[in-house]
């Protein structure tokens, strides 16, 4: 049986993931995403760092907490990803905001250790993070926006991006420049 609002000829779109952000109007015009993640403590540019990478790449968690730091060719600005669920690496450019971001946390904001992974408890004895810790830290920025929702991790991220790829490019773009700060 065909359900009602099909019947029209026209389905409307269901993002029940992202309903949170679509209905969220500060999220394009207002100066609150930038403002929970300015500063320059550690677990804040470790924070946008990790936000960076879920939202413009739309990474996900256990992705970007596999990362190390030879997964980077500062060279040739590139980073490479081993894909969760495929297999096998995938390169992608480094864009200015990002890289600039994470070589911001390298230099100020990750400890001095001998473990490899870029994303680090901030802590002894360092760690690399796991892809639980990275939830906590996009959803605490979340949540501090004011936004309650059933998925607020790097996941909501990860599916927000098409939506906004499809909806509109300059709402993207206020989007992220919202997201993560000048720095």
């Amino acid at each position: 049986m065909v359900r009602p609002r099909y019947l029209s000829g026209h389905p409307k779109p269901i993002y029940p993931q992202i309903r949170w952000l679509t209905q969220r109007t500060d999220l394009e015009g207002g100066p609150a995403i930038a403002s929970i993640t300015t500063g320059s403590k550690p677990a804040t540019l470790r924070a946008r760092a990790v936000l960076s990478l879920c939202s413009i790449y739309a990474l996900r968690s256990s992705e970007v907490a596999r990362l190390r730091l030879s997964d980077f060719d500062w060279r040739d600005e590139t980073f490479a990803i081993k894909r969760s669920k495929r297999g096998g690496l995938q390169h992608y450019p480094i864009q200015y905001e990002v890289g600039e971001t994470i070589l911001r946390y390298l230099r100020n904001g990750r400890p001095r250790c001998s473990c490899r992974h870029v994303f680090v408890t901030l802590h002894p004895p360092f760690r690399p993070l796991q892809s639980g810790s990275l939830l906590q830290i996009v959803s605490r920025r979340i949540k501090q926006l004011g936004i309650s929702s059933r998925h607020m991790g790097p996941h909501a991220l990860r599916h927000y991006l098409p939506f906004l790829t499809m909806s509109c490019k300059s709402a993207r773009a206020r989007f992220f420049r919202r997201l993560l700060a000048a720095v």
